[in-house]
């Protein structure tokens, strides 16, 4: 990767990232898809460098995933890591995008009695 691929990569992650966090740190809806940090000819550089398209992922918690993306699925037996397009995940991904994220998340164990 040259250091100009290296540099649209970590622009495009801030970017992102400035979509989905607002600046309290707290996670946002967004709305349609939309990307207002890009003109529609960066996002069409980034689409040739890269090789990917933003219909061809997909928005998670903490980002956006592609189907060849491995990613945490806050499953109710604890946090699995699969791949994005396997099973009905990619499904999944589009509906319940809340249910899933790019960093393996934080948990505990808590018993319950069943009474």
């Amino acid at each position: 990767m040259s250091k100009f691929e290296l540099a649209l990569a970590i622009w495009a992650f801030l970017a992102v990232f400035a979509v989905v966090f607002n600046h309290g740190g707290h996670r946002r809806k967004i709305e349609g898809e939309q990307m207002p940090h890009f003109t529609d000819e960066q996002l069409a550089e980034l689409e040739t460098a890269f090789g990917i398209k933003r219909q061809d992922s997909l928005p998670v918690r903490d980002g956006r995933v592609t189907r060849e993306s491995m990613v945490w699925w806050r499953a109710l037996t604890g946090p699995e890591c699969v791949r994005a397009d396997s099973g009905t995940h990619w499904h999944n991904i589009s509906q319940f995008p809340h249910v899933y994220q790019i960093t393996k998340p934080i948990y505990k164990i808590q018993y319950t009695d069943e009474s």
